[in-house]
């Protein structure tokens, strides 16, 4: 009887919350760049390019960008500039303030820092600089922290896109249930 039942739906919502942890669910932002918080033309003096095991970075403080693309610092403007398929294109967003744009804005808490080897391996925050739909952007894979009924932690995998020309968020993912949890955190 009841036994039973209780057990029978103590299974369906188990199930349920492992879907709902499990199905993405992408946002995508569209917002003018003159709302975005810290966004600065970045001072380049204080970034370098570096390469270790065939892969070429930009580095600033803790945080840094590996590129597929090549990288030059313009020595007219004193710019970052990136040469993508589309062309060459200027980063007026360095990773470290990406970083620290997506911690603001509560997307994610903890960035993973990118797989690599070498003397990049020392850089506590690297992420991805690639062109998405056109646009240079960060690739921030991290974890955002809930706590369900106020208590029980939970850490659940989120991954963001944030424009290196403009420091604006194109494009966050995270799960069914970090969706949720979103919108029921205050």
């Amino acid at each position: 009887g009841f036994a039973h039942l209780s057990a029978v739906l103590a299974v369906v919502a188990a199930a349920g919350l492992f879907a709902f942890s499990i199905v993405p669910v992408t946002s995508y932002y569209d917002y003018p760049a003159s709302q975005v918080q810290g966004v600065s033309v970045p001072s380049t003096p204080s970034a370098k390019i570096t390469s270790d095991s065939g892969k070429t970075a930009v580095v600033q403080g803790t945080g840094g960008a590996v590129s597929k693309f090549p990288l030059k610092i313009d020595p007219a403007t004193n710019s970052l500039m990136v040469t993508t398929p589309a062309g060459p294109k200027t980063v007026t967003v360095l990773p470290e303030s990406a970083i620290a744009n997506i911690k603001a804005s509560r997307i994610m808490d903890d960035v993973d820092s990118a797989v690599t080897s070498g003397s990049l391996a020392s850089i506590r925050e690297l992420v991805q600089l690639e062109e998405k739909n056109g646009v240079l952007a960060y690739q921030i894979n991290g974890q955002k922290k809930y706590k369900v009924f106020g208590f029980i932690p939970i850490r659940l995998a989120v991954s963001a896109f944030v424009s290196a020309e403009s420091g604006q968020i194109v494009e966050s993912q995270t799960s069914l249930l970090g969706k949720i949890l979103n919108k029921l955190s205050f």
